[in-house]
């Protein structure tokens, strides 16, 4: 298989994907219910060539661009056998604790559903009543909770969510893995912080990180001692649910820059390694003390501002 590595793949479908199955009224089936599996990827419109290389990467599978608010496209597969092959290729490249139940629970369902017996039958009722109990189950690992239906109950529960999660072992990241991981979901740029002791009032500081729901902080954990020369460091926030990864200082934030960048695929991504590529060097030369290096780093940190997934 050529193109992209199913480990950066994975990454990017950790980070900002969705693996679903919808349930909605259909009056003409007997039970009332319609189920549709689909993932989704979605990016800004400036980061969307990467699907040209998922596509390419998975020759045959009908997937197709669907255009959304704010400049967002989506990358949509929706056809059931389609769903199946990917998912078997994609699923045991994952990391994130919920992707993985979704991911697993989701193929089981669209196993059920290409089946011969039912294929070849024209009533899928019978099926369908047996899918949505795994349907259900299938919500608990969401990122968001919908209301589907209202006998489908199952909600998530925090805290059940945590205590399931800490028999979950997450497979060791791969730098690839970790390139698709950023590309989606992670940040790397600069602060600039008071300092009355700098030349011009304020220190630069450089970071890198990423913010997940805290019953997948496993993922975390592991990032961390793979890149434990790098001093990452791992908190859980109990307030709001969620587990932060960051690593800091120009040193540390060089090495990662340095180990990724080879395996960034993402536009916006590349092009913030890159702007934090030449900061570093500026300050490395001690560039920054000086009026004109510091306006140079001035106009590198707006162009990263510039560079934010909401714009």
């Amino acid at each position: 298989m050529g193109g992209l590595s199913l480990d950066y793949v994975a990454g990017l479908y950790d980070g900002d994907g969705s693996f679903s199955v919808s349930v909605s009224r259909h009056p003409s089936i007997p039970i009332g219910y319609q189920i549709q599996p689909e993932v989704v990827l979605v990016f800004v419109e400036r980061d969307s060539a990467v699907f040209d290389d998922i596509i390419s990467t998975f020759q045959g599978l009908a997937f197709r661009l669907k255009r959304g608010y704010a400049g967002a496209i989506s990358l949509v597969l929706s056809k059931e056998e389609d769903v199946l092959t990917f998912l078997r290729k994609i699923r045991p490249h994952l990391r994130i604790f919920t992707n993985v139940r979704r991911a697993t629970i989701m193929e089981e369902i669209v196993e059920r559903l290409v089946s011969t017996p039912y294929r070849k039958g024209r009533d899928r009722s019978a099926l369908y009543a047996s899918l949505l109990d795994l349907v259900a189950e299938m919500r608990r690992y969401s990122k968001k909770t919908s209301n589907i239906e209202k006998n489908l109950p199952a909600k998530k529960d925090i805290e059940q969510l945590i205590e399931e999660s800490k028999s979950y072992t997450c497979k060791e990241p791969t730098v690839e893995y970790l390139a698709g991981l950023f590309d989606a979901e992670g940040y790397i740029g600069i602060y600039v912080q008071r300092s009355p002791r700098s030349r011009f009032g304020w220190y630069p500081r450089f970071v890198a990180n990423l913010n997940l729901a805290i019953y997948d902080a496993s993922i975390l954990y592991a990032l961390r001692e793979k890149l434990a020369d790098l001093k990452p460091q791992v908190k859980l926030r109990h307030e709001n649910n969620t587990a932060y990864f960051q690593i800091s200082g120009m040193k540390n934030i060089k090495a990662f820059v340095d180990l990724i960048s080879p395996y960034s695929k993402l536009p916006t991504m590349k092009k913030r390694l890159e702007l934090v590529g030449e900061a570093l060097t500026l300050m490395f030369n001690k560039e920054h003390y000086r009026e004109k290096g510091w306006r140079k780093l001035m106009v590198i940190i707006e162009k990263l501002r510039s560079l934010s997934k909401r714009r």
